[in-house]
């Protein structure tokens, strides 16, 4: 399988070479998400490149974001404890 890379967001992404990039999407605490198109079927799809999440930190908590399920539940349960 052959690859390219491409910069978008300041980001490099690898992708599969029967794909090519369209358009930045948009990014978030987690990654980065680009829009590609297959060059024989032209069918559209998004490409996420996720970063480095057990560097992240759960702000709410000050948690390591391995802890990030812990965080869901309280914060589906105000004024639990974790």
């Amino acid at each position: 399988m052959q690859r390219h890379t491409l910069t978008a967001f300041n980001t490099t992404f690898v992708i599969d070479s029967e794909y090519e990039f369209e358009k930045e999407l948009g990014q978030g605490a987690y990654g980065c998400v680009i829009a590609a198109k297959h060059k024989r079927t032209g069918e559209e799809c998004a490409i996420k490149k996720i970063t480095n999440i057990s560097t992240k930190v759960c702000v709410s908590w000050g948690a390591p974001i391995t802890g990030v399920w812990k965080c869901l539940a309280a914060n589906a349960r105000p004024g639990h404890d974790t």
